[in-house]
């Protein structure tokens, strides 16, 4: 009699385990009330993109507004587009109008509410989308931190003095003291001489690539201290 009663009890516990599990589960994967525009509106996303004119990958960040509208920060040149989400299709579409050159037009399926997959885009687009993410780390203040990585075979170092100077160090040595940056939508702009260090800030990173004056470019990327 007791044998047959903890058997049930035991049955009962492994059943409430199981149906915690699943309620988890159901928990974490993204409703589909959260795939709709919300989930883009005054909210920055950033990835990676190919481009026709060197082979490495290169950052970018779109920021979405709340009137239809996007924006697109490359090299020292902003552009606005458009975009749509289809929420029961679960896809996104932005429309740069302009020149293919003034930013990427691409349809996007929205496989979470932090990650876009499968980009589609037309063969003569000149921006070749990779990756795009969720970013909320583009707004943290820089100013006073220091950054360590490489570019090429060189090791880099930012040091962010004000809202607008950074002290460069190339090898360990100092290379510029009060060189000129910009950031928006998360997108760095660090002139040195004639060359620039562009890269988007995601998290403790930034990421991106060095860019001479003679077309010559090398991956970039430093980590916060």
């Amino acid at each position: 009699m007791w044998t047959k009663r903890i058997a049930i009890l035991l049955l009962a516990f492994v059943t409430s385990i199981s149906f915690q599990s699943c309620q988890s589960d159901d928990d974490d994967a993204p409703a589909n009330g959260e795939i709709n525009e919300t989930i883009f509106i005054n909210k920055i996303w950033s990835g990676v993109m190919a481009v026709p004119y060197h082979d490495l990958e290169e950052a970018f960040s779109l920021s979405f507004k709340d009137d239809g509208t996007v924006e697109w920060y490359h090299n020292s040149v902003k552009m606005t587009g458009t975009y749509t989400v289809n929420a029961s299709d679960k896809k996104l579409s932005v429309l740069f109008p302009s020149y293919k050159w003034d930013g990427p037009t691409f349809n996007a399926d929205i496989i979470s509410a932090t990650e876009l997959a499968n980009f589609t885009q037309a063969d003569d687009q000149i921006y070749k989308i990779q990756s795009c993410k969720l970013n909320n780390t583009t707004g943290q203040n820089i100013v006073g931190t220091t950054w360590e990585g490489t570019f090429g075979p060189h090791t880099l170092k930012f040091r962010f003095l004000t809202t607008s100077t950074v002290e460069i160090s190339v090898n360990g040595e100092v290379f510029t003291e009060n060189s000129f940056y910009g950031s928006d939508l998360g997108y760095l702009r660090i002139q040195g001489t004639a060359d620039y260090f562009f890269g988007v800030l995601f998290d403790n990173t930034i990421k991106g690539i060095y860019a001479y004056a003679s077309q010559e470019y090398h991956p970039m990327e430093v980590h916060k201290k």
